[in-house]
């Protein structure tokens, strides 16, 4: 039965444990966190929000808990990689590198990429005509803008 009820809890489980081989059946159910192997006989993960305590014993182990939603098939349950298929380019050649990139290389076991090393760039801007920002404007000069719109883009990009 998949749906509101009672249901009691045959065991827990969390993320990087391997899931024992418990097979449910009607009325039975298993706690699993978030990331967690799920054990094969199950069809769908119910959110803790739309669980209630029923019973707990002396240790506070749930015992019995209500569901208080409806349940469909396949329900919060993510197959085993397929967030990022076997094969898959996540990054090209060119991509700029940031933290999410990161995290994305590690994700997928890459500890080593080639890069591009950053140019070194320097900015000049010349003329008579201009002054440092902070300076005080003085007649037929101009503030320095180009300078510090340019060294802007270069920390942007």
């Amino acid at each position: 039965q998949d749906g509101p009820g009672v249901y009691k809890v045959l065991a827990g489980y969390s993320a990087g444990n391997e899931c024992e081989c418990v097979e449910l059946e009607s009325n039975n159910c298993v706690r699993v966190n978030t990331g967690s192997m799920v054990p094969a006989s199950a069809d769908a993960v119910v959110q803790v929000e739309d669980t209630e305590l029923n019973t707990s014993d002396n240790e506070g182990n749930e015992l019995y808990i209500n569901i208080t939603a409806a349940v469909r098939p396949g329900q919060d349950i993510r197959e085993i990689g397929s967030d990022i298929f076997k094969g898959e380019t996540v990054l090209s050649k060119g991509d700029l590198i940031t933290s999410p990139e990161m995290g994305l290389l590690a994700t997928v076991g890459v500890t080593e990429v080639p890069v591009y090393k950053l140019p070194l760039v320097a900015v000049l801007s010349t003329g008579n005509e201009l002054l440092d920002p902070d300076e005080p404007l003085r007649e037929g000069l101009i503030r320095d803008s180009n300078k510090t719109t340019l060294l802007s883009l270069l920390k942007e990009n």
